[in-house]
Formats: C-alpha cells, structure tokens, sequence
C-alpha cells in the first residue's frame, strides 16, 4: 500500500548544531547549495520520527512538503522567514537516511518519492490557505496514494489547518493525522478526520431530521456513530412514510430493544407503536389522518406530484367513509367481482339512490370520485328519505369543502401520479387553486374535512419522531 506523508515546513523542522536556521531563507539557501559539506550537522528532528514510523507500517512512502516563497515585495522581514529551501532540504535528506535504513533492514519501507511545492500567498491567512492546499489536493500524487498522513507539526496555524481540510476532504476515510506529544520520540496517530466527518455528518443529520428527510438522514446517522434507536427511528419515519407499516413497526421494536435502559425513549417509541396498530389494522379515521400527516410532509419537502396524488387519495378516502356513515351498509371498496356486486346490490337496494345518480349523467358501476361526490349530493335532494336529507346537514359542509380540491383535479391527471407528464410546482399549485377558492389552501381544507366529520389528526408522528431523534444526537 503506497501511503503519503504531507507536512508544512517549519522553522524548527531543519536544525544545524542543534540550532534553528535564521534567516531562514537565506541560510536555507546557503545550505542547499553546500549540502554536502553540512550535511553532518543537520537535523530533522520533528519529522524523521514520522517517517520512521510510517517505514514500519508501509513498503512504499511518498513525501510531499510545503515551504513558503512569499512573492517579491512581501516586506521583507516575512519574506526572510520563507522556508522554500529548508524544505528541500529536508526532503533530500529524509530520502537519504530512510534508503539508508531500507537498505541494511529489508521489513523498512523507504522513501520512493518526494516533492517540494512552493506556498507563495500569505501563509497566515485561513481562508486563502484552504483554497491553496484545496488546489493541490488535485495534483497526480494524490491519485497514486492509497493511504495519507498529514503531519501538523511545522508552519503556519493556517497552513496547517488548510492542509488537514483538503486532505480530509480529499482522501475521507484513508486520511490519518499524526501527532508528536511533547517530550515524546515517537507520533500517535489521531482520528482527526474521523472525528470531523462524524461531526459533520452529525450536523447534517439534524438538517436532515429538522427538515423532516428521513431517507437522507439515515446514512448520515450512521456516519456520525449516532445511537442505533436514531437510525431505528428514522428507519421507522421513513417506512411509515411510504404506507409500509409493518416495516414500520419492526423498525420501532428495534428501536425500543436499541435503547433498553432510557425507559423515555421507549415510552415514546410505544406511544408511536399504538398508532401504528390503527393504520395496520385499516382504522379508515386513522388512515385518514396519516394521509393528512402524510400530505403536509410532501408539501413541505417540495414534493408536490406526491403531494397532488395523497391529496386526492384524501378526498376519495373522506368521500368513501361519509358515505358509508351516511348509508349503513353499502360498501365503497371495490376491488374484486364480489366486492363490486357487494356495492351493486346495495344501490338496487336504495332504487332511488340509484336514480339519483343515473340522474346526474353517471355510470354506478364503480364509486369512484364522481360517483361518491353524487352519493353525498343525493342526501339532501328531494327524493332522499326523511331519515337520510335529517343527518345530511354536515355531509353537505363536507362535500363544499372537500369540492375545493376539484380545482387542482386538472394538474394532477396531467402529471406524472395521473396521465400526463406535465411539472408541478408550488406555484402552480397555488395559482390552479386561487382560480376557484380566493382564500384558504389543500391543506386547510384536509383539517376542515377532518373537523366536519370528526376525526383527529392527532399528533404529527414525523415531528414526533424527528423530535426523539435529535434529541438522541443531543
């Protein structure tokens, strides 16, 4: 495995006699050019520890090292500290002591490679120092590294925090920084890129969460190392999300086992568990509201073809159970022959119901959305029995404000839910409404349904969940 080591140079990386080299670009210079006779003298006392240390671990090291050549009228007593020859300096000889040791040790890697790149901006500047090291996170070396080590000991704070950014950035998980204690010999290796690629997935978990995008945030849950019941949780939002309740539920049950000693955790998890059993159980007043739940999370992800098809699903589904209420007895889920006589024998039943709805220009072959609006119409026509027009009061508020959402019926058959393949946007959600109802929205009209015939929405389970879960990263 071909591993990397980059490292800022420094004032204290190349000692002569024991000594730091000052003025560093000028006695730097002098030494490189009389290497040979000097050499003796010289020291890398920071950094031959890291490539020993690497020589042990890997056959093949590569060596990339930064030293500052700040352009020609940088004031001089800056320009003087430039460290563009002690890096060179270093660099030859870190390679010739490690082929050194590679020769008379053949288990020692040595040093293969090594570059000396130029920092020719202001090296105390934080911003200008990430864009740099950023730049040179695109140079073909860093195709070949499989593995690198950034070594923070020598330069500049800005240069060095430049250079952990892009290289975490740029190697992820196969980037390690090394790290030298005071007083010791030897460098111990540090999870720093761990450390800020958890925190940042952290950070982006709670967006995640916040803004109610469980899919996305559960990899970044992982990422983060945040508590199995979290990832559960988001597991189960996601799951209950799509109507898949089942998975839904085995998600909560690992949730609750995931976090066995905080008994809130799983008070809470139950709590949601109880709300499943109605949904899984096909409690029409319990998926009425997960439908309203479900259309007001589509709205605000922006995901407004779903949106347009739950929002009809509503409607059907409130029209479906009024007019059950309403007529005891005639069955409204067609699915099969039996299930379609079911529905016919009950209409044959009520011959003016029937009559009433061949009136209005429609086929009761099937109670789709036409025909189930005609069922409520026909309570409070004329014909209707007495007992039928005496409880139609609300039924006819129900069926003012569930035709509110007619105005949108056109944008959602010619979309990608229906027929059609035209875009939906928010806007033109909102002007199609607007041509119909000059105040209110869809989703207003979702809780005044839910009011009229009184059903709870209840609490938001995917605010509930979001809530536990952030709490769990907290």
């Amino acid at each position: 495995m071909t591993a990397v080591l980059l490292a800022n140079i420094g004032h204290r990386d190349l000692l002569q006699g024991g000594q730091k080299i000052e003025p560093a670009r000028e006695e730097g210079k002098r030494i490189l050019e009389g290497l040979d006779a000097v050499k003796a003298h010289l020291s890398t006392p920071l950094l031959w520890p890291a490539v020993e240390l690497l020589a042990s671990k890997h056959k093949e090291l590569q060596l990339v090292l930064w030293g500052t050549d700040q352009p020609e009228g940088t004031a001089s007593q800056h320009r003087a500290g430039d460290t563009i020859y002690i890096a060179e300096v270093v660099a030859r000889l870190l390679a010739e002591r490690s082929k050194q040791i590679a020769e008379k040790d053949r288990a020692k890697g040595r040093l293969e490679q090594h570059w000396v790149k130029k920092i020719n901006g202001n090296p105390s500047l934080y911003d200008d120092m990430l864009a740099f090291f950023r730049g040179q996170m695109r140079a073909p070396w860093t195709q070949e590294a499989e593995v690198c080590y950034v070594y923070p000991v020598g330069g500049t704070p800005a240069a060095n925090m430049g250079l952990m950014l892009a290289a975490i950035e740029r190697f992820g998980d196969r980037c390690i920084t090394l790290y030298l204690p005071e007083g010791e010999s030897r460098p111990v290796e540090m999870d720093l890129g761990g450390q800020m690629r958890r925190s940042m997935a952290r950070r982006m978990a709670e967006e995640r969460l916040t803004a109610h995008s469980f899919s996305a945030a559960i990899p970044l849950l992982r990422e983060a190392g945040a508590p199995a019941w979290t990832v559960e949780l988001a597991l189960y939002a996601s799951h209950r999300y799509h109507f898949d309740f089942d998975s839904a539920a085995a998600a909560l049950e690992r949730a609750k086992s995931a976090c066995a000693d905080e008994w809130r955790v799983r008070a809470s998890c139950e709590e949601l568990r109880r709300g499943l059993l109605r949904l899984r159980d096909r409690d029409p007043e319990a998926l009425m509201a997960e439908l309203y739940h479900n259309a007001r999370l589509a709205y605000e992800r922006e995901e407004f073809a779903a949106f347009l098809g739950i929002l009809f699903r509503f409607q059907e589904g409130a029209l479906r159970y009024a007019v059950e209420v309403l007529y005891p007895g005639v069955p409204t889920e067609v699915y099969d022959e039996d299930t379609a006589n079911a529905f016919q024998r009950a209409l044959q039943e009520r011959p003016w119901l029937l009559a009433c709805i061949r009136g209005k220009h429609l086929n009761p072959d099937k109670p789709n959305r036409w025909v189930l609006q005609a069922m409520l119409q026909c309570a409070w026509d004329g014909q209707a029995p007495q007992e039928v027009r005496e409880r139609s009061e609300s039924f006819r508020l129900l069926y003012e404000r569930l035709g509110r959402l007619d105005s949108l019926a056109a944008l959602r058959n010619k979309s990608i839910v229906a027929h059609g393949f035209d875009g939906v946007s928010r806007e033109r959600i909102e002007a199609e409404y607007r041509k119909r109802n000059p105040e209110g929205s869809p989703l207003e009209d979702m809780v005044a349904a839910l009011e009229i015939l009184a059903v709870s929405p209840g609490e938001d389970p995917f605010r509930a969940a979001a809530k536990l879960a952030l709490e769990g990263l907290r």
